[in-house]
């Protein structure tokens, strides 16, 4: 699985389970136990920071795909100057002799 299926499927994941997690939260005032408001508000806060962690992945691995993109295009328009275009093949381990 590449790199960035991980963080998209987490995404998805945490999407999905938003309804779950705003809904105590939307009540969690109205809560008269203080120590489950904590947790209602730890939660919410964990939720926030996995969030943000997710986001700020997902720009790495974009901008890394970004960098392998422009580096191929690179060696695709230099290669046939030195002889290995995409066309030529040339054996790994050449004996001579």
């Amino acid at each position: 699985m590449p790199r960035g299926a991980g963080f998209a499927a987490a995404i998805g994941v945490q999407d999905r389970a938003a309804p779950l997690v705003d809904a105590p939260g939307l009540h969690a005032a109205d809560v008269a136990e203080a120590g489950l408001r904590t947790r209602i508000a730890a939660l919410i806060a964990r939720r926030n920071r996995t969030g943000e962690w997710l986001a700020e992945q997902m720009a790495r691995v974009r901008q890394d795909l970004q960098l392998t993109q422009v580096a191929q295009r690179r060696v695709a328009q230099v290669a046939p100057a030195y002889g290995q275009g995409e066309t030529t093949k040339r054996p790994q381990l050449c004996a001579v002799g």
